[in-house]
């Protein structure tokens, strides 16, 4: 009888078959010199994520959404793409403009539709704040006026995302404070706080505290009407989850939708 062939990366790659994750802890500063197998290395990780909280009852933060299973198919077979690659992945970047038109359309938003994905609300609140400050500026290099001193507006209510914006790009917070049982914020609370040096008003659409949205439509409205639009060029939205809820409802849809950039 023939003798079975060894294969070469046996010599290579030493693998516990009794499964060394039963008694050894998980790796914790070095790549292993042995290879774990597999179905061992993923029972280890399901195992120490165990005692994880559960998403769905996590109403801290903004990740209780549900997706069809249909649609998570969808990303774990197109995970291994390198999608920054437009060029190899054509039909990729098409799907992506395809969903911001849907979205700038949902926003109802003027001109030619311009976006990019992120990985994340605070990427894109980081990215759509930058480009408030970036318009601050111009229109202040246009009107010969000193560039320094930007300065956002937010209510206490925000994700910790705005405070990090205006410390990590040399903005001014100004936050408005909450009321004792009024745990959201309105065009009164926010003009007090405003001018010429304001590069934005950033209103939640679900807050954390208890769910309630900041007077966003308020809080645009006086902009739209002149009396802001000297101080103020534009808001920002940050709705997340309950976000994506509101811009569905008619009322917003009708009234021109939330803030927009």
């Amino acid at each position: 009888m023939a003798a079975k062939k060894k294969n070469p990366m046996e010599q290579l790659v030493q693998v516990d078959p009794k499964g060394a994750w039963l008694t050894t802890d998980a790796p914790q500063e070095a790549i292993p010199e042995n290879a774990m197998d597999p179905t061992a290395a993923m029972r280890l990780v399901t195992e120490e994520l165990a005692v994880e909280g559960i998403p769905e009852r996590n109403l801290a933060t903004f990740v209780t959404n549900w997706m069809e299973p249909e649609a998570r198919q969808v990303i774990d077979e197109n995970l291994h793409r390198n999608f920054i690659d437009h060029a190899e992945y054509p039909m990729t970047a098409e799907i992506e403009q395809r969903c911001m038109k849907m979205l700038a359309k949902l926003f109802n938003a003027p001109g030619e539709t311009t976006g990019a994905r992120t990985q994340g609300s605070s990427e894109a609140i980081m990215l759509g704040a930058l480009s408030l400050k970036w318009k601050w500026r111009k229109r202040r290099e246009a009107a010969r006026k000193p560039t320094d001193g930007p300065n956002l507006v937010f209510g206490g209510d925000v994700h910790v995302v705005w405070e990090k914006f205006c410390r990590y790009f040399d903005v001014e917070p100004r936050i408005v404070p909450l009321q004792p049982g009024k745990y959201t914020i309105g065009p009164e609370d926010v003009e007090p706080h405003l001018d010429e040096n304001t590069i934005g008003v950033a209103a939640v659409v679900g807050t954390t505290f208890t769910g309630h949205a900041d007077d966003v439509v308020g809080i645009n409205e006086p902009a739209r009407a002149g009396s802001l639009d000297q101080r103020v060029g534009a808001q920002v939205r940050h709705g997340l989850s309950g976000g994506r809820l509101a811009d569905l409802s008619r009322e917003v849809r009708s009234r021109g939708g939330p803030g927009l950039l």
